[in-house]
């Protein structure tokens, strides 16, 4: 009987460990920006850690990531809820944010662009959760914005305001 509890044990071990995740892509060209909307599914009241580690394959030009709670921020009118970093070679960045207790789905964003504004940088990662269930984070939209001689996009990251205002 000791046997077969130890072996139950073992078995059904690996079921607490299942997390939510989703792998992000892309490659970004010079000056460009690209916004990643995730929608999370926080199910029932609870509060999650959101986890992104993205790295990029420019020793040059090198990375730089933003994640936000869009509901956070609009709620409060600044960015707050939000984790930035930036790497000038090929290394791994690692943001996380956490949730306030949110039930049901509500929306994030990643952006990413080069360290330097320049490119063409690739880059991979993954979002997580190891609170929130297999599926729970997807992703509800993509965009592009590159500046131009026309628009300066004010960044999230660097005020809090999401507006575009022409030059």
């Amino acid at each position: 009987m000791r046997y077969l509890s130890i072996l139950m044990i073992v078995l059904f071990a690996g079921g607490g460990y299942a997390q939510a995740s989703l792998p992000v892509s892309g490659t970004v060209a010079d000056d460009e920006q690209h916004f990643l909307v995730l929608d999370i599914d926080f199910g029932t009241a609870t509060s999650a850690a959101i986890t992104v580690s993205i790295s990029g394959n420019s020793a040059t030009e090198g990375l730089s990531a933003f994640l936000g709670d869009l509901d956070a921020m609009a709620g409060s009118g600044v960015a707050t809820s939000t984790d930035q970093a930036s790497d000038i070679g090929t290394g791994t960045i690692n943001l996380s944010v956490t949730s306030p207790s949110y039930t049901g789905t509500h929306q994030f964003v990643l952006e990413v662009q080069s360290d330097t504004g320049l490119g063409p940088v690739a880059y991979t990662g993954t979002v997580a959760s190891t609170t929130l269930a297999p599926g729970a984070i997807t992703l509800a939209s993509t965009n592009s914005h590159v500046d131009s001689a026309g628009l300066v996009a004010v960044r999230l990251r660097r005020s809090g305001a999401r507006q575009v205002t022409a030059r």
